[in-house]
């Protein structure tokens, strides 16, 4: 893998692919169900994140306060999930932001 591609230091990182025989060193493959067993972190991209999502009990988002210029949007529906704890931040530069997280309803 190239350096900026490496596995995240000190947790397992298991990669959900189609590409038979993928392999990187410091990573694993595995089917998403079998992927998400006890706390994990989902990496994109759009279709793994529709998948997991309908198996997820909990969403750990950040939602960046602004209008940006773009065509990738996390979209679901908000109705479905109660919200159970907010940190609300600044950056550097001034942009507003929080960390959000979600539990199913």
């Amino acid at each position: 893998l190239p350096p900026k591609n490496r596995p995240l230091p000190g947790r397992r990182n298991i990669v959900v692919t189609r590409e038979a025989g993928w392999r990187a060193d410091g990573a694993e493959t595995a089917s998403l169900e079998a992927a998400l067993t006890g706390d994990v972190f989902v990496i994109g991209g759009a279709e793994l994140y529709r998948a997991a999502l309908a198996l997820a009990r909990r969403i750990e988002l950040t939602e960046v306060h602004g209008d940006f210029v773009g065509d990738a949007v996390f979209a679901f529906d908000r109705a479905a999930w109660r919200e159970v704890a907010r940190e609300d931040h600044v950056s550097a530069d001034g942009v507003a932001y929080s960390f959000v997280t979600l539990e199913r309803a």
